[in-house]
């Protein structure tokens, strides 16, 4: 487990106060298994042993894992029940790399890209869906060639190899797999600066939240004029 803090620094200076957001890192703690009692127990004495008081926390942060985040008996919740004011908050950078890593699954054409890059090109990354930014350039600059190369192979191999490579063929000069692989990396490439942005070290909430903001606006734009 890795722990880390963020907190309020207040310097007086000649009557004028300055305040800042810090965060530190605290450092990695072995866990016997990953059950949200063994967490809880894991956090409340790695705090009791930094001399950081429970009862001075005003938030928590974790993954998007059941263990953490559950509402009833997650590592949040048990938090939670003994300070009040202990408020979740999910980790914005995985909360964006579940979304966008779910979301082919949920659209028949992104299923149908996947399927066609696992065959022609680079396997889409099934655990770092920004990786899949790598995988889809080829095929969103290149189509032309990738369908010259799906036909002329399929002119050279046994029958079932042709017929694979020329149904594949088929399905990537169809207009609803060509507009679904344009949207897709621009809905990727979008995504993967504001994903980049939220790892940084110098990433505050204020830039977060503005770029989330433009992003969202970007997209709806998208949708509501094509």
């Amino acid at each position: 487990m890795t722990i880390l803090v963020r907190f309020v620094y207040v310097k007086c200076s000649d009557g004028a106060y300055g305040v800042k957001i810090c965060e530190d890192f605290l450092g990695f703690v072995p866990v016997a298994d990953a059950t949200s009692s063994t967490l809880t127990n894991t956090v409340l004495e790695f705090l009791e042993k930094m001399n950081i008081p429970s009862s001075d926390m005003r938030g928590q942060g974790y993954d998007n894992g059941a263990n953490t985040k559950g509402k009833h008996y997650g590592l949040q919740k048990i938090i939670l029940d003994m300070n009040e004011r202990v408020f979740y908050m999910p980790c914005s950078s995985h909360s964006v790399n579940i979304v966008l890593n779910d979301s082919p699954m949920s659209s028949q054409y992104a299923v149908t890209l996947n399927h066609v890059l696992s065959i022609t090109l680079n396997p889409i990354n099934s655990t770092r869906w920004e990786s899949s930014i790598d995988d889809l350039t080829p095929l969103r600059y290149q189509i032309g060639q990738v369908y010259n190369a799906l036909v002329d192979t399929g002119e050279i191999f046994d029958s079932m190899t042709a017929h694979e490579t020329k149904s594949m063929a088929n399905l990537i000069k169809d207009y609803t797999f060509l507009s679904s692989l344009v949207i897709w990396y621009d809905v990727l490439i979008h995504i993967n600066v504001v994903s980049k942005s939220l790892q940084s070290i110098t990433s505050d909430d204020s830039d977060a939240n503005c770029m989330i903001r433009k992003t969202n606006e970007y997209f709806e734009k998208k949708q509501n004029r094509g």
